[in-house]
């Protein structure tokens, strides 16, 4: 299933790795949940990029046959440009900074640029 630019928040809902997110985020802040704007700008980002949020982490963690998950660190790379090319597209740092939770709490590692 890929992404149109017509994915909207609300059809993120049926992927595992935006439960994952919800859930991950819920249990680090004590039952909160990520805000709608964040939900709102994975969904662009996801559509601009012609893509799913379970292929996203699928390319960047993949399984090994111990049942452990290996990290792909080019394509980890991959999304943190193109992450970084969506907030300077946007002009928003939130809302690259909600595809990037999206990402932790799916296991990915982030580190975005640091502002001067």
């Amino acid at each position: 299933m890929t992404a149109s630019p017509s994915a909207d928040a609300a059809a993120l809902e049926d992927f595992r790795t935006v439960q994952q997110w919800r859930q991950s985020f819920a249990r680090f802040w004590r039952g909160g949940e990520p805000e709608p704007a964040a939900f709102e700008a994975l969904a662009r980002f996801v559509a601009v990029n012609e893509v799913t949020p379970d292929e996203i982490i699928d390319s960047v963690l993949r399984s090994k046959e111990s049942g452990d998950l290996m990290l792909r660190t080019r394509a980890r790379r991959k999304w943190m440009d193109l992450i970084q090319e969506f907030e300077d597209t946007e002009q928003s740092r939130d809302a690259a900074n909600g595809v990037r939770s999206f990402m932790i709490h799916n296991g990915v590692a982030m580190n975005p640029p640091i502002l001067r």
